[in-house]
């Protein structure tokens, strides 16, 4: 198989530091792939929200399905399934799910993601 494959039950779930449930699909220092940016999947069940939090890095999100709101220094947009939405980096910003349905989007962050490049307000 080649070297720049990776199947999904290689990338476990976890939950992250901002409450949000974690997929991370690719990060170049986990699977040494000449690449300068992480891609996470994400998951918010109903109700639930991630908690206030910044980051050094900026994040593109794309809504895969389901519906919610972000929060980016205060300033609240809606998201839906084909949306797409830019975090610059060390902006304040949250996720609140909306609706009955869990809310499923994906994050490219850029630079890679670092554990200690977040801080959670």
């Amino acid at each position: 198989m080649s070297r720049y494959f990776k199947a999904a039950q290689e990338s476990p779930t976890f939950l992250a530091g901002d409450a949000t449930l974690l997929q991370e699909i690719a990060h170049p220092l986990k699977d040494n792939w000449p690449i300068g940016y992480s891609l996470a999947k994400a998951q918010l069940d109903v109700g639930q929200s991630s908690l206030p939090h910044r980051l050094k890095s900026s994040e593109l999100y794309y809504v895969i399905s389901g519906a919610a709101s972000i929060f980016i220094d205060g300033q609240e947009q809606a998201l839906q399934a084909g949306d797409c939405c830019l975090v610059p980096a060390q902006a304040e910003q949250y996720v609140q799910q909306k609706g009955d349905q869990p809310f499923h989007f994906l994050c490219i962050v850029e630079p890679y993601w670092q554990e200690n490049d977040e801080d959670i307000l």
